[in-house]
């Protein structure tokens, strides 16, 4: 009984393979070109996708080492802050300008407060970059703890929306007038030497599920104050270079 039945099913789905080679209109020596063809492109296709699997775990190799050199050449030490370089797969926090403008406590969450509503929904730390393009920076011997203290407290207040972990925007409810708290006026934002704007000013998206929180350690190794900025000195800041 089963196997007449298998049968049957292969006969109908042969019959309908007929019918759409039938439609295609080619002739059999055509087909049979055409389909070797395909066969070769299949077989070129899987040995890009072998060799893309090879590169793929090349990469992850290298990318490990390089963390575990990172980890090595700048350690964190839990007793003493440091500043480490970024590493492979963070972004290097803009430096604050020459004279920058020192903030802290109701100042800070207020200006925190206009840079969400001007640029929408902002990690802690690229939120940490808007603040010194704008000129600012965070008058603490921890700016990273303080900023997400800050933002925290805005949040216990309904005047900030934590998206996720590490992420804020302006809360909705939150209406300030010109001039009071959470809507004051900003500098203008320091333009980048190569012409083009920083990552910290794009937003993020709510949703995207690629995005790690870095570590604080990480981010305190870049607020290098008095560090040249790019847009006066005209060239690049290496890590290291404290040259004015």
């Amino acid at each position: 009984m089963h196997d007449a039945t298998a049968g049957q099913l292969n006969r109908d789905l042969s019959q309908r393979l007929i019918t759409v080679r039938y439609h295609a209109g080619l002739d059999r020596r055509t087909r049979l070109n055409l389909q070797l063809q395909r066969d070769d492109q299949l077989a070129c296709i899987d040995q890009v996708d072998a060799q893309l699997a090879a590169l793929a775990g090349q990469r992850q190799a290298l990318v490990s080492d390089a963390h575990d050199l990172h980890d090595r050449l700048w350690p964190v030490v839990p007793w003493k802050k440091g500043r480490r370089p970024p590493r492979l797969d963070q972004t290097d926090l803009p430096p604050v300008v020459h004279h920058p403008i020192p903030l802290f406590g109701r100042r800070l969450r207020s200006v925190c407060l206009t840079i969400l509503a001007r640029h929408g929904a902002q990690r802690l730390r690229d939120l940490h970059g808007l603040l010194h393009l704008y000129g600012f920076v965070i008058a603490a011997e921890a700016p990273v703890r303080v900023l997400a203290d800050a933002l925290g407290y805005e949040h216990d207040r309904q005047r900030a929306q934590r998206v996720r972990r590490g992420v804020y925007a302006l809360h909705p409810g939150f209406r300030p007038r010109r001039g009071r708290h959470g809507r004051v006026d900003l500098p203008p934002m320091a333009p980048l030497h190569d012409g083009g704007s920083s990552g910290a000013g794009s937003g993020v998206d709510p949703g995207d599920p690629s995005w790690v929180e870095p570590t604080p350690e990480a981010e305190g190794a870049h607020d290098t104050l008095g560090a040249p900025n790019p847009a006066i000195s005209g060239r690049t800041p290496r890590w290291g270079d404290t040259s004015t």
